[in-house]
């Protein structure tokens, strides 16, 4: 018998179903209690947050481990996988250093090459392999001589972070466990099981829990079901599982709804409306629920809004006498009915308050309108020579910043500066409310939401990739990583690297950029044959004229633009940087 039981996540993990013990671990200042984690969570200036263990160090070069009598104004931060180095004034709160949740742990018996012997450096890698059910896979590398293929050995495993060694050669690394594929990890895992071990199977499906791979742990636990010998077996370990799956699907649930919630602040309403139109009525808590019933309404209500507003707009045009301004204002309607998405509906908050009412002349709704939609909800304006002010100011700069002759663009300034709207904090909002000045006309995308362009500089002409996340929208701000190749690489790879590759040709990319909403630009920013990276004029002007070129084109959000880069990129970074 199947039934629903309201459970937490901490609550699960600690039923007796999951109940087998753990081996112990060290790492880097890390401390185990039963083979929980001693770790803080800190809290910084821009909002992040950073979870691990935390050491004092004077600087960047000197070792965690060792004391110091130095000013200590750095702090690192480890959590196993990465260590973040951070100024001590940037973290506004560290929190308490508290027990964090047992984690699975696997090992994987593997025979491996251990010690400082091995490679010193690692080069470009050509072609990596999936790995296969043992945890291994071959790695082929460049090489000055030859490419060299180097054989890896997955040798732990546990739910954020997996240690991956050579079996060759000596290579010790790490690697984010959300890196690899689900059915990847249930081969690996469940090869191991011995005589069936359901201890084993609970341990594999409480790691997919701590991994937030639902529907994995309940495959697991369908599995070990299966494994029982005889029928009677088999009925006794569904009737102890099942209300433990029950849990686990409404957890999954819960977790498909967080990710909505992630996806729509991405801008992603598309994707969120069809997500929500299948949610199963029965596959998440309670509360969970009712948030998503919440969420549908909102997003009808969205929707219908879209909808209604331009019906409303041409009903006040239709009621203005004058057909000169009717025809001003019938670039607005057309502009609105054309671009208006779920996040721009707030810029018509004021028109549309006060659009139903008899009592506000038409050409005052109009003027609510245009002015919310150039300058947003704040600043709107029933004023009509305000209205048509600010959208002559919007034409004028955008003339402005297409003009490519500094002079031409200097004899531009004075012809609107007299205008009523033309104060600062009028033009700022204008710019922050209209797309970038060679928005409508880009070429077509090479595939789904990827351009391949060139920008002319003094010192050569520098091509460079772009891929825009899901649902693009020229009218939103989108925060941005500019991404540097490596040598024997390119700015597609970068672009695979980033944003994910494409399941097919021409379809979406599904890597975290996309995911994340982020925009990727990739130069190709090196000469053919390049070992070195020059620190040369050349190379930063590749780099940084590829940025402002892409700002001219898509929506860059240029308080949030990232620089990162591969091997000869990542020294690329640190100098531009």
């Amino acid at each position: 018998m199947s039934f629903s039981i309201p459970i937490s996540r901490r609550d699960l993990l600690k039923s007796s179903v999951f109940g087998v013990g753990l081996g112990w671990f060290t790492c880097f200042q890390t401390r185990l209690w039963n083979g929980q984690a001693m770790a803080i969570e800190i809290e910084l200036k821009d909002g992040r947050r950073l979870a691990g263990s935390m050491a004092p160090l004077s600087s960047v070069a000197a070792k965690v481990d060792s004391a110091s009598e130095k000013v200590e104004t750095i702090r690192v931060i480890d959590d196993r996988l990465r260590r973040t180095y951070l100024p001590k004034t940037q973290i506004v709160n560290a929190g308490e250093e508290a027990v964090t949740e047992s984690l699975e742990v696997f090992q994987l018996k593997q025979r491996v090459v251990t010690g400082d012997s091995g490679l010193a450096l690692i080069g470009t890698v050509l072609k990596a392999e999936p790995f296969d059910q043992f945890g291994r896979r071959t790695v082929t590398l460049a090489n000055a001589d030859k490419p060299l293929e180097v054989i890896q050995a997955i040798t732990r495993i546990d739910p954020h972070w997996t240690r991956v060694q050579g079996v060759n050669i000596g290579w010790d690394m790490r690697v984010a466990t959300t890196n690899f594929p689900t059915d990847q990890l249930m081969s690996i895992l469940l090869q191991t099981v011995v005589n069936d071990n359901a201890d084993h199977y609970k341990r594999v499906a409480r790691f997919f829990i701590q991994c937030d791979r639902y529907e994995a742990a309940v495959q697991v636990l369908e599995k070990l079901i299966s494994a029982q010998k005889d029928e009677k077996s088999r009925n006794q370990m569904r009737e102890e599982l099942t209300p433990i799956m029950t849990s686990i699907r409404q957890l999954a649930g819960d977790y498909l709804f967080s990710e909505l919630k992630f996806r729509k602040a991405a801008g992603q309403h598309q994707l969120v409306a069809e997500v929500l139109a299948k949610f199963p009525a029965d596959g998440a808590s309670p509360r969970t629920l009712t948030e998503v019933r919440e969420m549908v309404r909102l997003s009808e209500q969205q929707q219908q809004a879209i909808q209604e507003i331009p019906e409303l707009l041409q009903k006040c045009i239709d009621e203005i006498p004058e057909e000169r301004v009717r025809e001003q204002y019938a670039e607005l309607y057309e502009e609105v009915k054309r671009e208006l998405r779920p996040e721009l509906i707030e810029r018509l908050a004021a028109f549309r308050t006060l659009g139903q009412s008899s009592d506000v002349p038409a050409e005052e709704k109009l003027a609510l309108a245009m002015t919310g939609w150039l300058i947003g909800a704040k600043m709107a304006s029933r004023s009509r020579t305000m209205a048509i002010s600010l959208l002559r100011i919007r034409k004028e700069i955008l003339r402005y910043l297409r003009e490519e002759n500094d002079l031409a663009r200097s004899l531009l300034v004075p012809e609107w500066l007299s205008e009523e709207g033309a104060s600062v904090s009028n033009v700022t909002a204008i710019l922050t409310h209209m797309k970038p000045p060679f928005a409508d006309v880009l070429s077509d995308p090479v595939e789904q939401g990827e351009y391949h362009l060139e920008v002319k500089t003094s010192l050569g002409t520098v091509r460079y990739r772009v891929q825009l996340p899901s649902e693009y929208n020229a009218l939103r701000r989108y925060p941005t990583i500019l991404v540097l190749h490596g040598e024997r690489s390119d700015a597609g790879k970068e672009l695979d690297w980033w944003a994910g590759t494409r399941r097919a040709t021409g379809g979406e990319r599904m890597g975290q950029a996309s995911r994340r909403g982020y925009i990727v630009i990739a130069p190709e920013w090196m000469n053919k044959d390049q070992t070195a990276y020059g620190y040369s004029a050349r190379e930063h002007s590749a780099i940084l004229s590829s940025l402002r070129d892409a700002c001219r084109h898509f929506a860059v959000d240029s308080d949030h633009v990232f620089l990162a880069g591969h091997s000869l990129g990542g020294d690329a970074a640190w100098d531009i940087g």
